[in-house]
């Protein structure tokens, strides 16, 4: 961690430096990763999906740091707003693939902080399908954005965070005996529901 910081306090300062200052930033991250992995070693029992969601955990927190502290890095670090939204994707992306692995494979103590992860990893990816102009039509932005391809993929993905709800009350609710034959109106109610919220003003597509 120390030597990464170094290299951010030396990158930052002028153009020429900049690859310093990736690898720092790289850097970042992997002592990140090495004191997870120190608690982790620490922590008996638990499954491989465990170790899996506390990194695709770790990995969405730094995402969202990127995110939220956008202007003071975009100051401090000298980078455009361009450069800081790719490494932000980028651990959005690494995340995602940790997430999904996760879920092909047993789950112990991590139920909680893996539903957690899937909303706030889905949450990241359909607020990025947002148009920043609302009076801009959808059809006249050129990227995933626009058309809505970031939308549908986390949709699916939310659909697949939903598979661990079947282990916690809510889940074991609707799964009931005498609740089961209505599932299928329940869903409709919230399809309708879904259907007639007002999305092109608030920004998204309406057709994912």
């Amino acid at each position: 961690m120390g030597v990464a910081l170094i290299l951010i306090s030396i990158g930052h300062r002028k153009e020429e430096f900049k690859h310093l200052l990736y690898f720092g930033i790289i850097g970042v991250s992997i002592s990140a990763y090495e004191l997870l992995f120190y608690q982790i070693s620490l922590v008996k029992g638990g499954a491989i999906g465990d170790g899996l969601i506390a990194m695709s955990a770790l990995v969405t927190s730094i995402m969202y740091v990127y995110r939220i502290l956008t202007h003071w890095l975009i100051s401090y670090l000298q980078l455009t707003p361009e450069e800081l939204k790719n490494l932000a994707h980028l651990h959005w992306i690494w995340s995602r693939s940790l997430f999904l692995v996760a879920i092909t494979v047993p789950i112990q103590n991590n139920l909680y902080v893996g539903i957690g992860t899937g909303v706030f990893l889905t949450h990241y990816a359909i607020w990025q399908g947002r148009r920043n102009n609302l009076h801009e039509p959808p059809q006249s932005i050129g990227n995933i954005a626009g058309d809505g391809t970031c939308v549908y993929l986390d949709l699916i993905e939310l659909g697949i965070t939903s598979l661990y709800l079947q282990d916690l009350s809510i889940g074991r609710f609707f799964n009931q005996q005498q609740l089961m034959p209505w599932n299928g109106a329940i869903t409709c109610l919230f399809s309708y529901f879904l259907y007639i919220l007002p999305w092109d003003n608030l920004g998204w597509s309406k057709t994912p």
